[in-house]
Order: structure tokens, then C-alpha cells, then sequence
């Protein structure tokens, strides 16, 4: 690889404005999940199993959309709101978590580009690899650390984060995300915040509290072995009399309970199911993660197309003083810098438009317990497509 050059001339360009992140948010339906619980009306028993829209007040989708754009500029459309994981609409499904197997783990979809770029990235998830959040340092993608390496003023406009390297799943979430190159992909400083406050934030919150790795499963087999049964003198409460059994999420009962058992002999577990939408964060719940950039062929952040013609005015310049130059010590060493500014600006045209892409469109799917025997989760989605480049 040639070498870094000695000298570098960095002349700041100002971006103009440019129109906010496009955010294709899924639309809440009205309700959320306690709408999405009077579906489940009976159990395998014909026991009425909740009643929640009296009890819970919990609404559906948090957050308002509103609409923002460029100064001078026809606004483009984007929701002000952020992901909200277990708050939106939900719909009753018997969902084995062994469809959902492996969780915890990072899954590739694959390389498109020899040179490398991430084409898209998920993961399904009970628990985060680290509660704390931050601080994590990615890597780079391949083909873009040599072209750093040689010029790195073609990859910066007037502050260092520019370009950045973004994670597509955090490394937070799982481990071996931090320094995977499959796992990186370029955008800008202010694409990476807007994916850090917009979705990563609020599913990191999610998934802390009392989530564990290996709830879902035994959540499911408790389930599939004792289904529970809804009390007489209150239909939002499911009950078990199984001693000794666990069932995550569920509270165990020492003494009496303070309801009438019936139709149960007595009250050994139980969930008070109007607590599903108020408290998602006691019960088993899976975030199902996924974030795909697009690339477009030949396609350049206009900062990095007006940093490459600066540097070929640089280019032309260097071989205007090379003609003149009568010293071979002084020839050579200007001859090898052209040589190294022209080999970059090349591979940053060759790589480019696979390194950085136009837009990236992060989706997760939520799976929380609902206690229903026959539709053991409530899942529900959200979906937001960003502008990598603005």
C-alpha cells in the first residue's frame, strides 16, 4: 500500500443544508396492546383470560409525528417520535421461541462488495451484552481503513467525524459486534446520532430490567405444561395452582392469596395481565433486530465528491511544480505524493459508493408474554428508513 504523504492541504467546504432523516415509522393502531388483549378472550378452557382496556390506560404508540426540511427547501417528512419497544399495536401469535433460536447472537446476512460493506445485520435478543450502554469503539469495513490511512482528507470535510464509522447492531447489544467489519458501515457523525437517540436508545431501555437469557424458553415451556386459569372474581388476573413450578414473569404465592381462588382450589402463581402494557419490562420479551443499508452504484456523499475534485486541483497543481523542479531528491519525493494522491482518490471512486451508503432502514420486531396458552406472545413492530448522508 503506498504510503502516507508528508504534506496535507485541507481546504473546508461548508455543506449546504440538507433535509432531515426520512423516517418510515410503523403506524400504531389505536390501542396498542391493551386493544390487542381483548382478542384474547378465552383460553384453551374457555376461561376468559383478560379484560384490560378498564384497567390498564396504557395507549398504544408513545410520541407525536411532525415534519421538518432544509431552509429555503421543501421540507421532507419525518416522525418526531422514537422507536417504542412493547408500546405499539400487537397481535396475539403462538410464536415457539425455538423458531426464534439462537438468541443473544449476531447474525450476517452476508457481503455483497469483494471490497466489503455491510449489507444488513441482525439479532434477536433477550438480554444486552452490556447494561451500561456506550463507549463502544467500532472498527472499520474493509476498503476503508487504507484509503483513511493514505489521505485522510478526502474522507473528512471540516471536523474530524464527518465520515464515520456506525455500527449496524451495537456493541452493547451482543458480543463480537464491536470490531466486526461486517458490522460497520460509513455515514455521517449526525446519521449515527440520529440511529443512536432514534432506535438504538430506546431498545437498549427495553431491554434492560429483569430480562434474562433463557426466560423466553422456560416462559414457553411453563406454558405448553401449565396453562393457567383466569379467576371468576376478576378475569385480568391468571392464576396457577402448580406448587414449585417455574414461570417466568409470574408471582409466587407464600400464604393466601388476596383473591377468591375460584375456580382454583388455591393461588400458587399468578399474573395480573393489565401490568402486560404498563410493565413490559417484568415479563419475558425478545427484540428481533435488523438493520440493512442501501447502496447505490456510483452514488457519493456530496462532501466526499467535492473533497475528491479539491484534491485533483491539488493533483494538478503538484504536477505544474514537478515540471519545474530540477533536484531529482526533490522531484522523487513529489513524484511519490501525486502518486500516493492519485491512487486514493481512485480507490475512494472505486470504493466508495460501496462504503457509503444512501440510506439504511432499521426494523425490530417485539415479542412479549401474553400468558395466553394458545397465542403465547404479543407481537408487535416498528420501522424507520435514515438518511446516512444528510
Amino acid at each position: 500500500m503506498p504510503r502516507t504523504p508528508a504534506r496535507r492541504t485541507a481546504t473546508a467546504s461548508r455543506r449546504a443544508c440538507g433535509a432531515a432523516a426520512t423516517v418510515a415509522a410503523a403506524s400504531p393502531a389505536p390501542g396498542g396492546l391493551v386493544a390487542t388483549m381483548t382478542a384474547l378472550h378465552r383460553t384453551a378452557g374457555g376461561t376468559a383470560v383478560a379484560a384490560l382496556v378498564a384497567r390498564s390506560g396504557a395507549s398504544g404508540a408513545s410520541g407525536a409525528s411532525g415534519a421538518s426540511g432544509a431552509s429555503g427547501a421543501t421540507a421532507t417528512a419525518t416522525a418526531g417520535r422514537r422507536f417504542a419497544p412493547f408500546r405499539r399495536a400487537a397481535t396475539p401469535q403462538d410464536v415457539s421461541v425455538a423458531s426464534l433460536a439462537p438468541l443473544d447472537t449476531l447474525g450476517f446476512r452476508g457481503l455483497t462488495y469483494p471490497e466489503g460493506c455491510t449489507t444488513g445485520n441482525d439479532v434477536r435478543l433477550e438480554q444486552l451484552f452490556r447494561q451500561t450502554g456506550g463507549g463502544s469503539e467500532p472498527g472499520y469495513p474493509k476498503g476503508f481503513e487504507e484509503i483513511r490511512l493514505i489521505d485522510q482528507y478526502l474522507l473528512h470535510e471540516n471536523r474530524p467525524q464527518v465520515a464515520t464509522a456506525m455500527h449496524a447492531i451495537n456493541g452493547d447489544f451482543v458480543a463480537g459486534a464491536n470490531n466486526t467489519d461486517q458490522n460497520i458501515f460509513m455515514g455521517t457523525a449526525k446519521a449515527n446520532k440520529t440511529h443512536l437517540n432514534e432506535v438504538e436508545a430506546p431498545l437498549r431501555q427495553a431491554l434492560q430490567g429483569r430480562t434474562a437469557s433463557g426466560r423466553a424458553a422456560r416462559y414457553e415451556a411453563a406454558l405448553a405444561a401449565h396453562p393457567p386459569v383466569a379467576l371468576a372474581a376478576d378475569p385480568a388476573i391468571l392464576a396457577w395452582d402448580t406448587p414449585g413450578a417455574d414461570i417466568p414473569g409470574a408471582v409466587a404465592v407464600s400464604g393466601t392469596a388476596r383473591w377468591d381462588p375460584a375456580p382454583l382450589t388455591r393461588i400458587t402463581h399468578y399474573v395480573d395481565t393489565a401490568r402486560l402494557a404498563a410493565a413490559p419490562t417484568e415479563f419475558p420479551r425478545i427484540v428481533d433486530y435488523s438493520v440493512v443499508p442501501e447502496y447505490k452504484p456510483d452514488r457519493l456523499p456530496a462532501y466526499i465528491d467535492r473533497n475528491i475534485a479539491e484534491a485533483e486541483v491539488k493533483i494538478t497543481e503538484a504536477e505544474a511544480e514537478l515540471a519545474g523542479l530540477t533536484d531529482p531528491a526533490e522531484r522523487d519525493e513529489l513524484a511519490e505524493k501525486i502518486k500516493n494522491e492519485r491512487w486514493a482518490v481512485e480507490r475512494l471512486r472505486l470504493n466508495g459508493p460501496r462504503l457509503f451508503p444512501t440510506t439504511f432502514t432499521a426494523e425490530a420486531t417485539y415479542y412479549l408474554a401474553s400468558y395466553a396458552p394458545d397465542r403465547r406472545w404479543l407481537v408487535g413492530r416498528d420501522a424507520g428508513t435514515f438518511d446516512a448522508q444528510e
